[in-house]
């Protein structure tokens, strides 16, 4: 159940006291950021007197430029001669400093909204954009890569080209763990790109989209088509989507079972054999990974329709692995009956299914986010209860004192909550009570350094885990963003 839900206009105030006596020394943002945009500045200046808790302003202050501040380690914005030779490489944090294609989606998304006013800001996100189509194409499989001149890296005993009889992994590839929802978060990142692009913008992409953006599209598609396939084909090594991963001395979440994962019959859905936390599936259909590959190979299609004038033959590719998904998942996702029914985690095709949901996203309750209007509204409702229940998901963690409860991930243990989970706890919830409770948790977990963390303790805000989790701080801030447009009495003053 959801915790110590408070009401009232006092709600911030009251809950947001005590973070102030025993914050530590908030971080402090660089004299020198590895990137500066003169719309993101502007939003901020724009917003900061406006919140109504200058708890929020500040924490927003923060975490909005973060990425930008920090994890930028390369770009040619100023000096490339045409938008097919945009690049940027991103890092997901000063502690690894390697490009996670998910990650660094997310990183950079919430600023899509206001490339239209910023071509500097334009071209940074198409240079990302470009340098994961060109990743892509090195290895569809790998879902962390080496940034130019970047540590190599650590991760170089992992056994995961068996087919050519080579151990270690080639470079670029950083980490090469096949998460499927790391390439819808390319084709998010090319998506929210289109939608946020001004008329001469978008004109100026139109070759760029030919040269990388589709090449990559096309490979991605072809790949997770042939992963909707039969399990013992996928597992022959003379298989051209055959794929391999162990890693010696490793735990059950960091390797697969006889390098290929367990079994699976064949459904329609997409073989996942690592979820969006790194961390290797119990069942290899995993259904929230499912239901946004659906949505952004859907939505992507919505968005190349519009252009007239591109030759496109990967639009009808995108659109018919969509259906196909869309209809496997309404075959087989869902599990109990009558007020029991919900969506599982995951699932093998046999019969075998697994309830729980974990704190990253793509999750199951983040389901309004990452795949709307493609969801049973009744289903998800039911769902979202038990996700929000200790007793029917066993990585929700109750909260001891005034620490507010969540749901956390076997990425990192008992009782770790992640601020990820309230996230989306909040953006699915239509009750804004819960909605400020959730807003209040988040900025009192911060008070160790004044930033988003990837989880804290269920009995103490103070002991976290990754100080340095871009993600989670670009993901916060676009969380108050959308309250901006959706809620703004939760977070605004008064006019």
């Amino acid at each position: 159940m959801v915790k110590k839900v408070f009401s009232g206009v006092l709600l911030l105030t009251v809950l947001l006291m005590s973070m102030a006596a025993r914050a530590d020394t908030p971080y402090q943002r660089p004299t020198a950021p590895k990137f500066k945009s003169n719309a993101v500045e502007g939003y901020i200046q724009s917003q900061q007197q406006k919140f109504n808790s200058s708890e929020l302003s500040s924490l927003f202050t923060r975490t909005f430029p973060y990425s930008l501040d920090n994890t930028i380690f390369q770009q040619n914005v100023d000096t490339a001669s045409d938008i097919s030779s945009l690049r940027t490489y991103v890092v997901t944090g000063a502690d690894l400093q390697a490009m996670w294609l998910r990650d660094s989606s997310n990183q950079l998304s919430p600023y899509a909204f206001l490339i239209s006013k910023d071509d500097r800001l334009f071209k940074l996100l198409v240079g990302l954009a470009n340098s994961q189509a060109e990743f892509v194409l090195k290895d569809s499989f790998a879902n962390a890569f080496i940034v130019p001149n970047g540590p190599q890296s650590s991760h170089n005993d992992d056994q995961t080209y068996k087919q050519y009889q080579q151990a270690a992994m080639k470079p670029p590839v950083f980490e090469r763990k096949f998460e499927p929802d790391s390439l819808a978060a390319v084709l998010k990142l090319q998506r929210v790109i289109l939608e946020n692009t001004s008329t001469q913008q978008k004109q100026q992409l139109l070759d760029d989209i030919q040269k990388n953006w589709l090449l990559a599209d096309n490979v991605i598609v072809e790949l997770l088509s042939a992963w909707t396939g039969d399990f013992d084909d996928l597992s022959n090594p003379s298989n051209q989507y055959y794929y391999y991963f162990s890693r010696p001395g490793a735990n059950a979440l960091n390797t697969l079972v006889n390098g290929v994962g367990n079994p699976s019959k064949t459904t329609g859905l997409v073989r996942t054999v690592f979820r969006p936390s790194d961390d290797a599936t119990s069942l290899p259909y995993n259904v929230p990974v499912n239901f946004m590959l659906a949505s952004e190979l859907k939505r992507l299609t919505t968005q190349y329709s519009l252009i007239t004038n591109i030759d496109n033959q990967v639009t009808p590719k995108l659109i018919g692995l969509s259906n196909k998904i869309l209809q496997a998942l309404k075959a087989n996702s869902i599990e109990g009956s009558g007020t029991s029914t919900r969506y599982s985690y995951e699932l093998d095709g046999f019969g075998n299914r697994k309830f729980m949901d974990d704190g990253n996203i793509p999750s199951l309750l983040s389901l309004p986010v990452i795949a709307p209007n493609l969801y049973e509204t009744n289903i998800y409702q039911q769902t979202r209860k038990q996700i929000l229940n200790a007793s029917t998901n066993p990585y929700f963690f109750d909260g001891s004192d005034s620490i507010q409860g969540g749901v956390g991930s076997p990425h990192t243990g008992p009782n770790r909550i992640w601020p990820l989970s309230l996230i989306s706890q909040a953006e699915s919830s239509a009750d804004e009570n819960e909605i400020k409770t959730l807003l209040a948790a988040l900025i009192n977990s911060s008070q160790k350094n004044g930033l988003i963390y990837e989880s804290y303790s269920s009995s103490n805000y103070q002991d976290i885990t990754r100080e340095n989790f871009a993600w989670a701080n670009a993901e916060f801030a676009n969380f108050i963003i959308w309250l901006i447009e959706k809620h703004p009495n939760i977070v605004l003053k008064s006019q």
